[in-house]
């Protein structure tokens, strides 16, 4: 088993080729990993966006889809937009024990309530609110009722994030930078002969679905308070949730045949 970190995303990491288009060097590392490695899965994980309100903070959203949603360096790329599958029966003999591991750490994805911006606002019984709980899970495409067969990750080239207004559970699983290319990669290799690894995203929500309601500016502004609470949520439970889907990865590997 290979455990590799490229520190590449789509958003910052490409040359500009024109407008619209970008050289993409992730793509050319998927490539130079299989040629070298010649692995029969290749799996890919970390944080990710949560794009469902059905999908809690920490929960792994796993998946044999990825598709292009991009608006920034590549949007006119002709890969845009495009969806890539791997037909790979996931083992599911550990998964369960997987779950059993992530839920020891439910503890460190408790969410404090939120407090008004000031103690002018009304009512002040706001700061009673209790803590949420978080049940970390295994959100399976296919398997799980949030995630059809082969509901895709949403890969981005620009920093976006699923709001109860936006919609995007109803286009894919969660949101991150990087996940298709692998798809593209793969899809490049099979019509070109080259070898072709089964391949499957593991991602761990590490913000949930945000408040499509939380903004009161114009203009282009107006997402400021959603923007400043998907941060906050990847800063402060990034770590915890990252545990979540290493946890997820162990329980595909330990159960393969």
């Amino acid at each position: 088993m290979l455990c590799f970190k490229s520190e590449l995303h789509l958003n910052q990491d490409g040359i500009r080729t024109g407008d619209g288009k970008a050289t993409l060097p992730v793509k050319d590392l998927f490539h130079q990993i299989i040629d070298e490695v010649q692995p029969s899965l290749v799996i890919t994980t970390g944080t990710a966006g949560g794009v469902s309100a059905k999908h809690d903070l920490g929960d792994v959203v796993m998946t044999r889809g990825a598709k292009f949603r991009l608006a920034s360096e590549f949007e006119k790329e002709d890969f845009n937009g495009k969806t890539f599958k791997s037909n790979w029966n996931v083992p599911a003999a550990r998964l369960k024990d997987a779950v059993t591991l992530m839920k020891t750490f439910a503890n460190k994805l408790e969410e404090h309530p939120v407090l008004p911006p000031t103690v002018n606002y009304a009512p002040l019984n706001l700061v009673h609110k209790p803590t949420r709980q978080n049940d970390p899970d295994i959100k399976q495409d296919g398997v799980d009722p949030t995630m059809v067969a082969f509901h895709p990750i949403l890969t981005t080239d620009y920093f976006e994030f699923g709001t109860s207004k936006n919609k995007l559970d109803l286009e894919g699983g969660a949101v991150e930078m990087g996940d298709a290319v692998l798809g593209l990669a793969i899809d490049e290799r099979s019509k070109d002969g080259r070898s072709t690894p089964n391949w499957l995203v593991i991602r761990n929500c590490s913000d949930p679905q945000i408040n499509g309601d939380l903004y009161h500016q114009k203009g282009n502004t107006k997402q400021s308070l959603q923007i400043m609470y998907a941060v906050y949520y990847y800063k402060g439970y990034g770590y915890w949730t990252s545990v979540m889907s290493a946890l997820a990865t162990w329980g595909v590997i330990a159960g393969l045949p």
